[in-house]
């Protein structure tokens, strides 16, 4: 390629697409969504799927929206909210902050800090030497071959690994207790989601964008200059961002997100992410032509995103969502919540909800979403310069995957039990739990009990509003006690 036109491509590759993004607030066209000619009945289909006439407050079964923001352009199309919910309460985004926390590792690379391909003893101290085997990228795909059993409800809590970190003998360090596990099988040869591998992941950027950018990383690289205000981001004992679970965010903020993400990593013309990073998350993990060592039925996994993508390993090499189109991708958590990422249609939408049963369905709602998309005008993006690529344009993959591993013989189990009782567990999950949904999201005591009952019912929590703290109690032998402890990091138990 001549030199000229080298530059030129290259010059080229280093707009960032804008015009999705806010203009400090969001506009709102809600009222204009609702009056559109012709989206009447899609309106109403997509009101009908999301928030029921009737829901299930005791059982909690079927659709149960929290929260649901659509946004295009830089304005609000549409936005709801159920029960007692409003737009100024953040809400637990489960593991949707998994992709936040994927984004604080390609910001560390993106400054420099941080190479994904480098093992992660070079940025933390590990609980095992065969942790050293492991690097950044191995995280970022669940990869790492770690011995790790995650299951949640219906399934012994003693025996499940991302429990025991979460809520047991893991909380004082979180990344030490998930590299103190043994392989089960050589890293990058075996997928096998885990929520362990994104405690690490956001522990290795931790370490690397504090020691050179300071405490406040977080606001001054991502969330300040996105405008993001309502995060609360809980933090292990050692003062690590638990980068698996315990984000809380408004749906509004959510949507800021999503936009960043459609806007290949970049904010009002600033590249936050590197070139080619994007690309890359949206591509299936190598991984994925290993070993599977719980073959996901779902959407495909790109780097801590969820992809409309066919995948041979996958869904019998269909797409995931049939009703949405192929480029769709997602940011996904427990009990649905939910970032979606439309590129083509330049659209975002963020859900929050207590779905608990797998009556909510993502390609259902999606569907209801493109339908009433389509059936609203639009003027098209502001562009903000003549020659910036439209949002939902990604520049070329970057760090292109090493070959995947060859396959052996697992060679290491997880633990039978973790040090942790059932007790504990209880009263440490709802201690936490109604913490957050009192003193952060701002809820009233009695939705804050029925939102913490889970299976075995065994806890009880009293809530002292004076000192701001919570007190859950188990079988009257087991007493654990959380507060918010400041600084936009929600709640901690007390010692």
């Amino acid at each position: 390629m001549p030199i000229l036109a080298l530059m030129l491509s290259l010059a080229a590759r280093a707009v960032c697409p804008a015009g999705a993004e806010p203009d400090g607030d969001w506009r709102d066209t809600v009222a204009a969504t609702r009056a559109a000619v012709g989206a009447a009945d899609a309106l109403h289909a997509l009101e009908s799927y999301a928030f029921p006439a009737a829901m299930d407050e005791e059982g909690r079964t079927g659709v149960r929206t929290d929260g649901l923001v659509i946004v295009r352009d830089g304005a609000i199309l549409y936005e709801r909210y159920g029960r007692d919910w409003q737009p100024d309460m953040p809400h637990l985004l489960w593991s949707v902050t998994k992709s936040v926390a994927a984004a604080t590792v390609g910001i560390a690379v993106h400054t420099a800090d941080l190479d994904v391909d480098a093992s992660i003893c070079d940025s933390i101290e590990v609980g095992a030497p065969d942790a050293c085997r492991v690097t950044t990228r191995h995280l970022m795909e669940h990869a790492t071959g770690w011995a790790w059993r995650e299951t949640y409800e219906g399934q012994s809590p003693t025996a499940s690994s991302v429990i025991g970190m979460l809520y047991g003998g893991g909380q004082a360090d979180m990344a030490r207790f998930v590299t103190a596990h043994a392989l089960r099988d050589a890293p990058g040869t075996s997928y096998s989601y885990a929520s362990g591998n994104t405690v690490v992941q956001s522990a290795v950027a931790h370490r690397v964008l504090r020691r050179r950018h300071g405490d406040r990383y977080l606001d001054d690289l991502l969330l300040g200059p996105l405008g993001i205000t309502s995060a609360q981001f809980e933090h292990d004992e050692s003062g690590v961002p638990i980068g698996s679970s315990t984000l809380y965010m408004t749906p509004r903020d959510m949507a800021r997100f999503g936009v960043f993400l459609l806007q290949d990593g970049c904010w009002s013309g600033k590249r936050i992410l590197p070139e080619g990073w994007m690309a890359r998350a949206l591509t299936p993990a190598a991984v994925l032509d290993g070993k599977l060592l719980d073959s996901p039925s779902g959407p495909t996994p790109g780097w801590n995103l969820w992809l409309n993508r066919a995948h041979p390993a996958m869904n019998e090499g269909r797409r995931p969502w049939p009703s949405a189109p192929a480029d769709v991708f997602a940011a996904l958590g427990h009990w649905r919540q939910s970032i979606y990422v439309m590129p083509e249609a330049g659209v975002v939408v963020a859900r929050t909800g207590d779905d608990r049963d797998g009556t909510f369905q993502h390609d259902a709602f999606l569907a209801h979403v493109a339908t009433l998309v389509e059936a609203l005008p639009r003027s098209g993006p502001s562009q903000r310069g003549a020659d910036r690529p439209v949002p939902g344009t990604f520049t070329p993959a970057a760090f292109p995957p090493p070959p995947v591993g060859a396959v052996g013989e697992s060679t290491a189990a997880p633990p039978a039990k973790y040090d942790v009782g059932l007790l504990r567990i209880a009263t440490s999950f709802a201690a936490l739990q109604a913490c957050a949904c009192r003193y952060v999201s701002g809820r009233e005591e009695d939705a804050c009990r029925a939102y913490i009952r889970v299976q075995p019912d065994v806890a009880r929590v009293r809530f002292d509003d004076a000192t701001r703290t919570v007190t859950a109690r188990a079988l009257g032998m087991a007493r654990t006690q959380a507060r918010p402890v400041g600084d936009a990091r929600g709640c901690a138990l007390v010692p």
